[in-house]
């Protein structure tokens, strides 16, 4: 045991010793972390999961690009062209111009909403420009608007206000020469307005603007009289846009920055342009320019993806301008890489560390469960599944239902009313009780819904009111489960991670009534994806137990099941749950489940002001016959400040559960993360309060140094 002291003692002085030459590097994460496109590495560019992904992945800014529509609303896309990003080409066939292309410019938001929004691929080939990324016309996304994404964001740092999330916004003018010759030369007179409707005017708000036309910015801040935060964009010459007649070999010369430094805050360069190569990297002529004349410099696109040369890593490319060019900040495809790269490598080896102690201890971390997404999204939507990703959750789950034409419907509830704007789209459709049920309508009707936040049916009041807005102007969808299982490949793929599904089967006694089999459609859309093994990422779990031994036994499906567990009186099937929770039903599960999922508070005795009075037998149970226990549903907005700490640790330091059903990912993530770095280290060496204090105070120094830049930077 000494030696064990000893080399421990010995591991630890070497890790403050990396730690104390690394505050430098630690430091560098004050850089902007602007997220270009959203998460654009990983999914479709400028469709709200992927700006949900990159909130998720923690950006200080997301980006938008902007162009006009028919009638002249702007949307958010990178080009004045459709046919690069969506199926306009086989929706409109006839609507392109002479020069082959289809122009936003000629369709109206109406008809652009009808769109499918694709990763990024050749008009001419129709291949994908970055193959390894999310797979082409896989899931479902669509295009928005400049308000949508406005509203987005206002109602994602609403959402993660207790968690001080506020992220910015970083608008482009696409193209204004261009929109000039379509007669639109009031261009950015309708994008600052916009701007002005959601308070962004001052050069303290959380927005810039930006664009490569540097005369157009001259008119924005000089005659439109904008106090925005103004980015000139700079590429060489031979980049500029046929449209454009602004010349960069003025504006990169020492006169145009002094010049540009008149009307703008900073500039945004290809990052090539920044330095200069010889036996080694130096800064560039630019690069000087810029810094005498006190302009911030955010270079684009650092893609993890793409030819990195003369860079021999992305982690390289990323030290070389964050720690030697120090440059403010800087578009990514790849926020998380981005990210974590500011981190430092301390933290890297701190990881590395308590990991393999945890592996040589055999300490775990729970599972945690995205319960229908995430708290800060429409609930099941695409975009709040996606942030669930971002946030680290481990599965996520849904919850389907069967529409009239048996498809199978991402929904929790077996009607529409208290989820979507139903009763305003269809309000003749209901039943004599009041509700529209997903079973009465098709999928073409159901994709005509836009979904939000929980609400009261027939009230409109909104169930949890510090999340989400539910009254947001934002077009949210439903989703089928073959667009949620392609979500989840596609992001396995693009991300090299191994992303669970959990599948709730809902109400299979319900749909037999309408002689469907729920469970058997299901298994066929899943085979249809070879998802047929236990080792699969994909899972099944349902209240009706015996839907699960048929399941198992009947529809011989070899896929991991969970038995969901709520009380009689709730009428959720026909299922003795009283039964199934004694320690003769768990045993009889155990012959046909994995995992049973049961109401927390079937797990621990509460008293009626919800105390916890000790622990039932239902997990010791679940151990001892082999089964895993995952109790639901933990939310931090009913469990507000420390109390939510508390509960997750007496559920995993008393009871013991194997992970958590959450609403809130993110915050018990990164509360097991805090928490393992010191069991993992009092396993080893139990006896040790001094190294448990010693290991204390370098975690929280670390984390000081850390949070204190997290959140700051230069603007």
């Amino acid at each position: 045991m000494k030696d064990i002291n000893l080399s421990i003692g010995f591991i630890i002085c070497f890790l403050i010793l990396i730690f104390i030459t690394n505050v430098k590097s630690i430091k560098s994460s004050s850089v902007v972390v602007i997220g270009h496109r959203g998460a654009s590495g990983y999914l479709p560019e400028h469709t709200l999961s992927a700006k949900a992904l990159a909130y998720g992945q923690g950006v200080d800014y997301i980006e938008q690009d902007v162009v006009l529509s028919k009638d002249n609303v702007p949307i958010v896309i990178h080009d004045i062209y459709l046919d690069e990003i969506s199926n306009v080409a086989s929706q409109y066939p006839t609507r392109n111009r002479s020069d082959g292309r289809f122009y936003a410019i000629d369709f109206t938001v109406a008809e652009i909403k009808t769109l499918r929004a694709s990763e990024r691929f050749s008009h001419q080939t129709g291949k994908p420009i970055y193959p390894k990324r999310f797979p082409l016309n896989q899931s479902i996304f669509h295009l928005v608007t400049l308000v949508e994404e406005l509203e987005f964001i206002t109602g994602l740092n609403k959402a993660n206000i207790d968690n001080n999330k506020q992220v910015g916004v970083y608008v482009e003018i696409k193209e204004p020469s261009y929109h000039r010759n379509e007669n639109r030369s009031n261009f950015s007179e309708i994008v600052l307005d916009i701007l002005r409707k959601y308070n962004y005017t001052k050069r303290t708000d959380k927005i810039f603007l930006q664009c490569f036309d540097l005369e157009e910015l001259q008119r924005i801040r000089l005659q439109l009289q904008s106090d925005l935060k103004l980015v000139g964009l700079l590429p060489d010459n031979k980049h500029r846009s046929i449209y454009s007649k602004t010349d960069y070999t003025y504006w990169r010369s020492d006169v145009g920055i002094e010049d540009m430094s008149t009307f703008v805050d900073g500039i945004g360069p290809h990052y090539s342009l920044l330095y200069e190569q010889g036996n080694t990297l130096e800064p560039s002529k630019l690069y000087n320019d810029v810094r005498k004349n006190n302009l911030f410099i955010h270079p684009y696109t650092f893609r993890n993806d793409a030819d990195l040369k003369p860079f021999a890593t992305f982690d390289v490319m990323l030290e070389f301008f964050i720690d030697k060019l120090k440059v403010d900040g800087l578009f990514t495809d790849h926020p998380d890489k981005t990210r974590k790269r500011g981190v430092s490598r301390m933290l890297v080896i701190t990881i590395l560390f308590l990991y393999v102690l945890g592996r040589v201890q055999g300490v775990a971390r729970p599972l945690v469960i995205g319960h229908r997404g995430t708290a800060y999204l429409p609930e099941l939507t695409l975009a709040s599944q996606s942030m669930a990703y971002a946030y680290g959750a481990d599965i996520i789950e849904i919850d389907v239902c069967l529409s009239r034409d048996n498809q199978l419907i991402v929904i929790h509830d077996i009607y529409l009313d208290g989820v979507s704007n139903v009763a305003e789209i269809f309000p003749n459709r209901n039943r004599s009780n009041g509700f529209h049920y997903v079973i009465d309508f098709d999928l073409a009707e159901l994709r005509r819904l836009s979904i939000r936040e929980r609400f009261i049916p027939f009230n409109g009041t909104q169930v949890f009111p510090l999340r989400f807005p539910s009254n947001t102007n934002i077009s949210f969808h439903l989703s089928t489960l073959n667009e949620t299982i392609e979500l989840l490949l596609g992001l396995n793929r693009a991300t090299r991670e191994r992303r669970q599904l959990l599948i709730e089967i809902k109400k299979p006694e319900y749909h037999s009534k309408y002689n469907k089999s729920i469970s058997s459609i299901v298994l066929a859309t899943l085979n249809a994806y070879n998802l047929i093994q236990p080792t699969d990422p994909v899972i099944l779990q349902t209240f009706h137990i015996e839907e699960l031994m048929h399941i198992r036994r009947n529809l011989g499906s070899k896929l991991r099941l969970f038995a969901l567990m709520t009380w009689n009186r709730i009428n959720e099937s026909s299922s003795d749950y009283d039964f199934y929770r004694s320690e003769e039903g768990i045993r009889n599960l155990s012959n046909i489940v994995q995992a049973l999922a049961p109401n927390h508070e079937f797990v621990v005795n509460y008293d009626s002001n919800g105390t916890i009075l000790g622990v039932t037998n239902l997990t010791k149970w679940a151990h001892q016959y082999g089964l895993a226990v995952y109790p639901y549903t933990f939310r931090q907005d009913l469990f507000p400040g420390k109390s939510f700490e508390q509960l997750i640790a007496y559920f995993w330091d008393t009871v013991k559960v194997d992970g958590f059903i959450t609403d809130h990912p993110n915050v018990i993530l990164e509360y097991l993360q805090r928490e393992m770095t010191l069991t993992n280290f009092t396993t080893i060496n139990p006896n040790s309060s001094s190294s448990r204090f010693v290991l204390s105070i370098m975690i929280l120094i670390f984390n000081i140094i850390v949070m204190s830049k997290k959140f700051t930077g230069p603007y």
